[in-house]
């Protein structure tokens, strides 16, 4: 029920370990040739990437819009829509 810029807010020292593990880990299998051939991935390009954050970003505002929109709250509580 909370926007993401307000649960950033909150103090949570484990989710922080894990965003910053799981995109360190990501960088390395990414960018590190070795690794990267361990996984046989290919190289990723700078448009790949940039596809992806905005892929990513436009999750996160639409989630953040159904959030706000009042027809969505009834849905979630499970009261039936009513004219």
């Amino acid at each position: 029920s909370r926007s993401a810029i307000a649960m950033l807010r909150v103090g949570n020292r484990a989710l922080w370990w894990v965003v910053a593990g799981s995109a360190i880990l990501l960088t390395i299998v990414l960018f590190a040739v070795p690794v990267r051939a361990l996984f046989s991935f290919a190289p990723v390009h700078a448009r790949d990437i940039s596809l992806s954050l905005l892929a990513g970003l436009a999750c996160l505002g639409w989630f953040e819009i159904l959030k706000l929109t009042p027809w969505w709250r009834r849905l979630r509580v499970g009261r039936a829509l009513q004219p």
